[in-house]
Parts: C-alpha cells; structure tokens; sequence
C-alpha cells in the first residue's frame, strides 16, 4: 500500500463492528486515519465493512524535520478572530501542509 510493506490487523468495537487495518513498521509512528492509532506502525489502510467505509493511503510524502528547518513563532500579541478568519489561515497552513484531501476539506467544513 502506497509503496510500503504492509500487515493486516483485524478488531472488533463494541462487540459488532468489524474493523480491518493495514499498517508498516516501515514508518515507526504509531498513527493512522481520523483516530485510528496504537498498531506497531503507521496504519495505512482502515476498512470498515459494517459502515461502508475504506480510507487507503495512495502515497506517502514527507518532510525535513531536522531542527534547523522549524523555528518556534515569534511571540505576539493576543487577538480575537472569528470563524471565517479562522477558517482562512486554517485552510491556508493545510494547504501549505499539503493536507488538500477531501476529507480534510470535510472536516474543515463542519
């Protein structure tokens, strides 16, 4: 899945919904989809039969972390903003980010 090795685990919540996901110990951060979390890698893929639902990883990007590249934000003053405003700068971190998808978008919109 989006070039990377991966496992299947499969689980039951709440003793009816069948969950099925696929994650690498290629990428050692123990994350996922929406909450999906806690597999000995990232998960790449959840299926969830019962609801309809599959999100699958079609590639995977990075970025330099090294700590020469990030700087802490330069302290300033409080202010106010509302949700429009909010939504603006939001959208325009995601972006910069590369978080375009449409679920981001959904989430977004609520």
């Amino acid at each position: 899945m989006a070039g990377y090795q991966c496992h299947r685990a499969n689980a039951l919540f709440f003793d009816s919904i069948y969950v099925v996901a696929f994650y690498t110990d290629e990428i050692l951060t123990k994350g996922g989809p929406e909450s999906f979390n806690g597999l000995p890698g990232m998960i790449l893929g959840i299926a969830i039969p019962h609801q309809h639902i599959t999100i699958f990883a079609t590639k995977v990007t990075g970025f330099d972390t090294s700590p020469d590249k990030w700087s802490l934000p330069q302290q300033g003053k409080s202010t106010a903003t509302n949700n429009k405003e909010f939504n603006t700068i939001t959208s325009k971190m995601l972006k910069d980010f590369g978080l375009t998808s449409e679920w981001v978008q959904f989430f977004m919109d609520l």
